[in-house]
């Protein structure tokens, strides 16, 4: 079996990645052992164009946001599935600090002008002394619908494979690469933190990290935005709310922990005064980045070899764009953006 690209993994960057490439009309196969304690499984999906505690833009989001949105209704019309909304956040100061913040850059006219001052905040939170602000044109990704969809479409065509890829079975000879019985152009490992175990990546300067997000209900909370006060309080339907999350740098495995739970229910009872019901628990490893930027781009040793990972927090903002821009490197030679560009840190390792 011949294959152009060989992708592995099927998380927001390689679902991405085979949709741009199989668009392009090449002949792709995807291999991935679903895992419902993946981070793109479990993560919110917030687009937020503004960078948290700075109150400034995120980086590049004028180019991310516009292409994330024109792909994503793409896909919904192809599929005729809804996974994007519009959104507000509605972010409580929970202290002077933050407050202080504000006002000074509000002072100073250095605000993004889709930040205004917080008008209404429901009485479900005791203490919002202090007010806040309102952060528009915010989206948020439905992961599970996308991915599903995306999983099902390939799986329709014979182009996805359902079993654990093993690295062993790479074979690099004379310029092809093999695994197992099929040849292809080039493998792509889109693989999220599994890059961590892989032995041709051993040198990508990954921080792995824990994060632990529930599922509760709560009668009486505001549903059309998403509230922050110390804490991210999502929206998710029918009383349901997403609440998220913690960051783990010391873990043992990717299950959900008493401890994470707790943290994140006293985190929430400290923002609201509503009672709620614990219905899920859910816990994911993040492969974080040092400089916060993605790493794409060919193996430097072995260029049957690629990567396409790094995306953080913000997968939902970054994957259109840039599994775009590695399609087109891929198939017309265009050039990767140097920041992302995964020679970066391979000359540093």
């Amino acid at each position: 079996m011949c294959v152009d690209y060989l992708i592995i993994g099927q998380g927001i960057a390689g679902s991405m990645l085979a949709w741009f490439l199989s668009k392009a009309g090449k002949n792709i196969l995807i291999i991935d052992e679903f895992n419902p304690h993946s981070a793109s499984q479990i993560a919110s999906g917030i687009i937020n164009p503004v960078t948290g505690k700075r109150l400034v833009k995120s980086w590049r989001i004028d180019e991310l946001l516009p292409f994330a949105e024109k792909t994503y209704r793409e896909i919904e019309k192809e599929f005729g599935i809804k996974i994007l909304s519009e959104k507000t956040i509605c972010r409580i100061f929970s202290n002077q600090e933050d407050f202080h913040f504000f006002r000074q850059k509000k002072e100073l006219d250095e605000l993004p002008e889709n930040i205004k001052p917080l008008k209404k905040i429901p009485e479900c939170f005791p203490d919002a002394a202090l007010g806040g602000i309102e952060i528009n044109g915010v989206f948020q990704l439905d992961y599970p619908v996308l991915l599903s969809a995306i999983r099902n479409h390939f799986l329709e065509k014979k182009l996805l494979r359902e079993e654990k890829f093993q690295h062993e079975k790479i074979q690099l000879v004379k310029g092809k690469v093999i695994y197992d019985n099929i040849e292809a152009g080039k493998i792509i490992f889109c693989e999220g933190s599994n890059a961590s175990g892989n032995p041709y990546l051993k040198w990508l300067p990954f921080n792995l990290a824990k994060g632990e997000a529930l599922l509760v209900k709560m009668n009486g909370f505001p549903q059309d935005n998403i509230w922050h006060k110390g804490i991210f309080i999502s929206p998710m339907g029918n009383n349901l709310f997403r609440i998220g999350s913690t960051y783990d740098w010391d873990f043992s495995d990717d299950k959900p922990s008493e401890q994470g739970k707790e943290e994140l229910v006293s985190r929430l009872k400290k923002a609201v005064s509503l009672p709620f019901e614990l219905t899920g628990h859910f816990a994911a490893i993040r492969p974080t980045v040092a400089d916060r930027r993605p790493l794409i781009g060919l193996h430097p040793q072995f260029p049957g070899l690629a990567t396409f990972n790094g995306l953080g927090t913000k997968g939902a903002s970054l994957a259109p764009f840039f599994a775009n821009q590695f399609s087109e490197f891929l198939l017309k030679g265009n050039p990767l953006d140097e920041e992302v560009n995964v020679r970066r840190v391979f000359n540093r390792a």
